[in-house]
């Protein structure tokens, strides 16, 4: 008998050190309101976040949250849909705020949470970056606006200030292999198009946290990135054409081509085309070519489009899927106009080139001086 009770001492004993390992505990102070205000923590799942614990300021603006969680997670905790901290807690941490009212993401002091606490940190380095690439895009436009066209050194500042945001990512990336707010910055990444910091990225945080909806999202759309990355042979794609006759994209391998997603209902897709047109008049004997992939769903307006914009190359298709467009899947479009550019054997040289910066690189492949 006293063997059994032993036993089932052990076991609960054994269960609270367990949940005590487990526990995530919050503590934290809002300043700027003498109010009882609610707070909600909120856990990240498959689609949306779901409350998980409730808490409210006492007369002080303390308040505290506990939580019981075995993994890593993305929270966030929240006053209202507008304003909300994100928090990447782990098991076992107690953590420490200083808050804000209204805005609790508005200079947060955290503590006992290193993913948390990194996260706030790239978030205020990222945006010194950002403040300083709207500054000389306004620089710009002044510039363009008083005749002044393109003053080559604010073109190297804005190149500079790329390039400084590029290596700060990169050595992050190198330092914090665990680091799961990587998620947070997902297309600063992307624009990089720098296959080793993708790779990185994704190698260091899927494995791990492969747990997370989110990350196995961004898993997959980090490899269509890196599959379509500049250098690689292009991926194939074969879909119809108006009349019905399925056409591939690399029967086209030998010329230079643009890749072009774009739909007859996108407007700023309409306003390039004319560019197009007149690229494609210039050198389609040169060696150049078109192949236009469209994300519309209505065939009448597709082929309409194809006609009024004088769209007289002949590789148009669509699957007439829109957004769920097979062609746009391969190459990870979420936005259009959206081009890629092919060399003659058929590797992808630029991407997202458009006007000007489309016409350069093109005269550069085809040697047009």
């Amino acid at each position: 008998m006293k063997s059994i009770l032993f036993f089932i001492v052990a076991i609960s004993l054994s269960m609270m050190a367990c949940g005590q390992k487990n526990q995530i505990f919050i503590k934290g102070k809002l300043n700027g309101t003498k109010e009882v205000i609610k707070l909600s923590l909120e856990k990240l799942g498959e689609k949306n976040f779901e409350s998980v614990a409730q808490t409210q300021t006492n007369a002080k603006g303390t308040f505290e949250v506990k939580y019981t969680s075995d993994k890593t997670e993305i929270y966030r905790l929240q006053l209202d849909e507008k304003n909300f901290l994100t928090l990447i807690l782990a098991p076992g941490e107690k953590v420490e705020l200083d808050l804000n009212y209204p805005q609790l993401k508005e200079n947060p002091q955290v503590k006992g949470s290193p993913q948390s606490t990194l996260l706030y940190q790239v978030i205020s380095e990222t945006a010194k970056y950002s403040q300083k690439e709207d500054s000389i895009g306004q620089q710009i436009q002044v510039a363009q606006k008083t005749n002044q066209g393109m003053p080559e050194n604010l073109i190297k500042a804005y190149m500079d200030n790329q390039e400084a945001k590029h290596a700060y990512f990169k050595q992050l990336a190198s330092k914090n292999q665990d680091f799961l707010g990587w998620i947070f910055f997902a297309e600063e990444l992307k624009n990089f198009e720098d296959v080793e910091l993708l790779s990185m990225v994704d190698k260091s945080i899927y494995p791990k946290y492969d747990y997370i909806p989110y990350v196995g999202f961004l898993h997959q759309s980090f490899e269509v990135e890196l599959a379509t990355a500049i250098g690689m042979v292009a991926p194939d794609i074969t879909l119809p054409t108006p009349d019905g006759s399925m056409l591939s994209l690399s029967s086209l391998k030998g010329k230079v081509v643009l890749l072009d997603f774009w739909a007859s209902w996108c407007g700023p897709c309409r306003q390039e085309n004319p560019h197009v047109v007149a690229l494609y008049n210039e050198c389609k004997d040169k060696g150049f070519d078109v192949f236009s992939v469209s994300l519309d769903k209505d065939k009448n307006a597709w082929i309409n489009a194809i006609a009024k914009d004088q769209l007289s190359w002949k590789n148009h298709v669509s699957d007439l899927k829109y957004w769920q467009s097979e062609g746009a899947a391969i190459y990870g479009v979420t936005g259009i106009p959206f081009t890629v550019l092919l060399d003659r054997d058929g590797k992808i040289v630029a991407k997202r080139l458009r006007g000007d910066d489309l016409k350069q690189k093109v005269h550069e492949l085809l040697k047009i001086n």
